[in-house]
């Protein structure tokens, strides 16, 4: 058990999202919340879920060949993240988008 909650690393922003919405999804199908109704708490757990998943999904690794030079040292591979949106982590956004308007719309 442990292995696995080592291999749960949030580094970024949207991996947040991600925990946290399925987080509170799961605690909207088992608990009652008095001052909130459960639709509305699934409805934003969604809402995190989603829109974590497609930052993930946008989210690309660049990966370059440094030179070897005098003044930066030896040479060697950078890797870096860059932002390379695709169909399917806009859709995932848009979903989520969706389900943050719908929670809104029953809140108020």
């Amino acid at each position: 058990m442990s292995d696995f909650l080592g291999n749960l690393k949030i580094d970024r922003w949207y991996k947040v999202f991600i925990y946290l919405g399925l987080l509170i999804f799961i605690l909207s199908l088992f608990k009652n919340i008095k001052w909130i109704t459960n639709k509305e708490i699934g409805l934003l757990g969604l809402a995190f879920l989603f829109i974590g998943l497609g930052e993930w999904k946008n989210e690309k690794t660049a990966v370059e060949f440094k030179p070897p030079n005098a003044y930066t040292g030896p040479a060697g591979i950078l890797q870096y993240p860059i932002r390379k949106p695709d169909i399917l982590g806009y859709c995932l956004l848009i979903i989520g988008l969706v389900f943050l308007i719908l929670f809104f719309k029953e809140i108020l």
